[in-house]
């Protein structure tokens, strides 16, 4: 019989909500799911809030992540779970203990999600599915959702993810007009300093490049206020519709290892990013041709990223080094052939 109440568990932040996208959206287009429940951050709804008939109900991170510390917390997560009777509960692979449990006390016959050697509740999921480490994060979370799709709807998915669709946030991307002569738009922002380009060579960058393109910055809200070159353009998005809309508007991205970049590969804009020499899974699903990931081949990842609960650069002896030692004349001529690259190819 199809469920008719499902709640999905995604907390956690933008990038990781337009990874785990097209799977709630291919659960809207299944016949054999009633109503859905979501439990999210504030940061992330927008996004994943993309039709009027998901319950959303959001904390921020780390209130959620951290309410086993917070006997009252907890038991109103559990009760607003069970509150809606669900049939099955699907967890993403990036869920920690709180969201393990509350689905395994809601009640539902299936609770079904990925592994996380980072959780120690594994067990209580019915159903595993196990992330490859091979395999990019979108994958991740596609597989998750072919699993729920087998066990509980009983119908096939196809193997790979489909692009997310993004227009509850820009319009229809057909009725974007972007050129070659479109802006080159620079988001130096990034949640965690270690995967953050020096916002100095972001300014020198946008200074040497705006002699020749449009340039635009944005920016973000996690960085003191920026006084961008002479003929830069600035703006400050108040909404992720409207830094949506500007990244799908651009002709070229350039930024950090972040939800803004997760942006531009979900909208096919050509994007030009340093990286740490970090773990294959975040490497572009879609358009992937159109993503230039710039890594320090010579320098061995330490796994800041797994790493997670201190958010730091663990690279005692060159703090920062995978991102620093890209030097500005370097990332200039990376960007200026990226987008010479790409604007005679139809978008």
């Amino acid at each position: 019989m199809p469920p008719q109440s499902v709640v999905v568990f995604k907390v956690n932040q933008i990038g990781d909500a337009i990874c785990f996208l097209p799977v709630l959206q291919k659960l809207l287009a299944s016949k054999g799911v009633g109503s859905i429940h979501l439990w999210t951050t504030p940061a992330a709804a927008p996004i994943l809030a993309c039709d009027p008939s998901i319950q959303v109900h959001t904390l921020p991170l780390p209130a959620f992540n951290g309410a086993w510390k917070n006997p009252l917390r907890f038991f109103q997560i559990v009760k607003t779970t069970t509150h809606a009777r669900p049939d099955a509960c699907l967890l993403d692979w990036d869920q920690g203990n709180v969201a393990h449990l509350a689905a395994a006390m809601s009640g539902a016959t299936h609770v079904i999600g990925g592994t996380n050697p980072n959780v120690r509740l594994n067990g209580r999921l019915r159903y595993r599915s196990v992330p490859q480490p091979d395999t990019r994060t979108p994958q991740w979370c596609w597989d998750i959702g072919r699993l729920f799709a087998d066990v509980v709807l009983k119908e096939p998915w196809e193997a790979t993810p489909p692009m997310p669709d993004l227009s509850h946030l820009t319009g229809p991307t057909h009725s974007i007009c972007r050129t070659p002569h479109s802006p080159v738009l620079i988001h130096p922002g990034a949640s965690r300093e270690y995967q953050r380009w020096p916002i100095g060579r972001y300014l020198e960058l946008a200074s040497l490049l705006v002699k020749s393109h449009p340039v635009t910055m944005v920016q973000p809200r996690e960085l003191p206020p920026i006084e961008v070159p002479l003929g830069v353009s600035m703006i400050a998005p108040t909404t992720l519709a409207q830094l949506a809309t500007a990244i799908a508007s651009s002709s070229l991205f350039i930024g950090n290892n972040s939800g803004p970049m997760n942006f531009a590969i979900a909208l096919g804009i050509p994007s030009v990013v340093p990286w740490g020499p970090t773990a294959p899974n975040w490497a572009a699903q879609w358009h992937p041709e159109r993503h230039l990931s710039l890594i320090r081949k010579e320098l061995p990842c330490i796994g800041c990223d797994t790493r997670n609960k201190d958010s730091q650069c663990h690279n005692d002896q060159e703090l920062h080094a995978c991102m620093r030692r890209w030097q500005t004349h370097e990332m200039l001529t990376e960007c200026l052939r990226w987008h010479d690259q790409w604007s005679t190819i139809p978008q």
